[in-house]
């Protein structure tokens, strides 16, 4: 399945979506602020960031969190994912799917690098490669 997500430059991207989950603050279930840097994110709770949500829902599917010294970054949605990887033999709902991928494909690729340089798994002038 596709998926359109939100991030924080408040851009919609599609992306591949398999019954993923979502992140809820209990505290105020359904309630999040965004921000239009995109430096920055909107908390969930203690320390936990917001980097994406469901375009429908609204609700946070993709957060950033400390762990120790370090970083992780939970994800519902697969914005690894490349559209060219859905095989030539797809039955004609998934090709729908695929099509739909490619449209955003260029954002999806911009959102993922992102992602790797919020982890400081690349760095900005790889990105421009």
């Amino acid at each position: 399945q596709q998926q359109q997500q939100q991030h924080h430059h408040h851009n919609q991207v599609s992306v591949y979506y398999n019954g993923g989950c979502c992140f809820e603050n209990d505290d105020q279930p359904h309630t999040i602020e965004t921000s239009n840097s995109p430096s920055s994110s909107s908390s969930l709770c203690g320390g936990v960031n917001i980097l994406a949500t469901y375009a429908d829902s609204g609700l946070a599917c993709v957060i950033e969190c400390a762990v120790g010294r370090g970083t992780a970054i939970l994800s519902g949605v697969h914005a690894e994912y490349l559209s060219s990887l859905m095989g030539m033999y797809i039955r004609e709902e998934e090709q729908a799917v695929r099509r739909q991928l490619q449209k955003t494909e260029a954002d999806r690729v911009t959102f993922f690098r992102a992602l790797l340089r919020r982890l400081h798994i690349i760095g900005k002038e790889e990105e421009e490669e």
